[in-house]
């Protein structure tokens, strides 16, 4: 396919709309005030008398097995009225909240998607409800969306409860009707920039996916009597897209967890071409309108040559007058801000030449690599080979693991013709997916719309409650305003659903 062609096809099919990540709709609500029903007495079955400090420093003893904890420091107690009134002012519609809950830090064992494979550490919040739902609780692991990739962007370390956007309203409900709940922050954030800790992998589904299962252990091990064997996973956005990696991958990197349900919160599940895409159709995606996008494929292709290429080779991916600047971007903003944006009009004065012209066309197009110079078809061949395995199949137990997605239908960071392109996906996989649009709905107040709903449809397949009020609207009623019809894939890139 030529470029003019992808032109024509690229025009009025935005990527991602630049709208409120979860660091860019945070609000400061009140997170302690208060202690549990049973205040003094210790809800956790470890050790743990380290400092928040400890919890999130570089970790060298990772000898243990994945899951293993490694640091853990007390936080807060937070009032079962608290979570009530807190939630309310937040704008929450649900249930009333049953328990309180005690907070955690830990450092947990896990393992890095380098190659070969290589053992790190993560850092994660841990709430412990005071109220359980029952003798012996499931429990759920929540990711977090898009809020930066650096040192200062770890988001359990805001205000010991997640109060970037979407992660409060995951959570609260969650531990709030008494289900025990840990917040990973991905691996990479913890000891940033350590040797041998390279960042997070943006959308890296087999490094984002063990930083979440490797979690679950974690929790597992923190409280064991108390818990029964479910599990189940939710995020948000960037963390919806790391559940569906977490499931993907759990059969075979973590075939002892019980995944009985997982719920995705409008999760980033079109193809990963669509980073290679942009940086082959520039022009359609100037930088005033499109800095979100343009930053998601920045810290994409970083993250994913730091991890697999080593140290330094994120950075090389930039322009040489603009590496100095992308990468302190990279290392110490937790969100796009103007200064991002004057670095250039267009991403193509981002990043290096020789990147664009070897991975932009082919990733647009979809088609295999084929140039005539041996350079540019080896680092082609090996960027598709990345965006193509960081959105992988559901099959086997995956496959069959109840799953629930929900979006808005005013969401306006992605865009519903490429939500479509995800549910395609799910479907062309045979999951065993029920899809859920909320009216009126942005990104990030989906999540406290629906958590209420999302908390019942959890509890009804793990606590033996009754089953929620049916959705009234799956994707099917998403309507193309321009056309009235129904919304479907936006390409190029193709959805290479095979």
């Amino acid at each position: 396919m030529k470029r003019n062609q992808l032109v024509t096809l690229f025009i009025a099919l935005p990527l991602l709309s630049l709208g409120c990540t979860s660091s860019d709709s945070k609000n400061n609500h009140a997170d302690a005030g208060g202690t549990g029903a049973d205040a003094g007495v210790s809800l956790i079955e470890i050790p743990c008398s380290d400092s928040a400090v400890d919890a999130y420093a570089a970790q060298t003893k990772l000898g243990g097995a994945k899951g293993s904890i490694l640091k853990c420091a007390k936080d807060v107690d937070i009032s079962q009225d608290v979570l009530n009134a807190d939630a309310t002012a937040a704008g929450y519609v649900g249930k009333s909240f049953v328990s309180g809950a005690r907070a955690y830090r830990i450092s947990y064992v896990t393992e890095r998607a380098t190659n070969p494979a290589t053992p790190g550490f993560g850092s994660a919040v841990v709430y412990i409800p005071d109220a359980p739902a029952a003798a012996k609780t499931p429990i759920a692991v929540v990711a977090h969306g898009t809020g930066g990739q650096g040192t200062t962007c770890s988001p359990s370390q805001d205000a010991a409860g997640m109060e970037k956007g979407g992660e409060m309203y995951m959570v609260r409900p969650l531990v709030g009707m008494g289900i025990p709940v840990i917040v990973p922050d991905y691996a990479g954030f913890a000891g940033y920039g350590a040797t041998g800790n390279p960042p997070s992998g943006y959308a890296f589904s087999a490094d984002v996916g063990r930083s979440m299962l490797d979690a679950a252990r974690a929790l597992q091990k923190i409280v064991p009597s108390r818990i029964s064997d479910q599990v189940v996973l939710v995020g948000h956005s960037q963390g919806g897209h790391t559940t569906l990696s977490a499931l993907a991958m759990a059969e075979t990197y973590a075939p002892e967890l019980n995944i009985v349900a997982a719920v995705a919160y409008a999760p980033l599940w079109f193809s990963a071409l669509s980073w290679g895409a942009l940086l082959g159709l520039p022009d359609l995606f100037p930088m005033k309108n499109n800095s979100f996008a343009i930053a998601v494929a920045i810290w994409y292709h970083y993250s994913h040559a730091e991890i697999l290429d080593g140290p330094g080779a994120g950075a090389a991916l930039f322009a040489p007058d603009k590496r100095a600047a992308l990468k302190d971007f990279v290392d110490n903003k937790c969100k796009v801000d103007d200064g991002f944006k004057s670095l250039g009009n267009t991403i193509a004065d981002l990043v290096d030449p020789a990147l664009i012209g070897a991975v932009g066309t082919s990733a647009a197009a979809g088609s295999p690599c084929d140039t005539t110079d041996p350079a540019a078809q080896a680092i082609c061949e090996k960027w598709n080979a990345r965006y193509k395995a960081d959105r992988p199949h559901l099959k086997g137990k995956a496959a069959t693991t109840p799953l629930l997605v929900l979006y808005g239908d005013s969401d306006t960071t992605i865009p519903a013709g490429r939500a479509m392109c995800g549910f395609d996906r799910l479907h062309a996989d045979n999951a065993n997916v029920s899809i859920c649009v909320q009216t009126g709905a942005d990104h990030t107040p989906l999540v406290y719309m629906t958590s209420s709903y999302v908390s019942e449809w959890i509890a009804a397949r793990t606590l033996g409650g009754p089953e929620p009020a049916k959705c009234e609207r799956d994707e099917t009623t998403l309507k193309d305003p321009s056309t009235g019809k129904e919304f479907i894939c936006a390409t190029p890139p193709p959805n290479d659903k095979d």
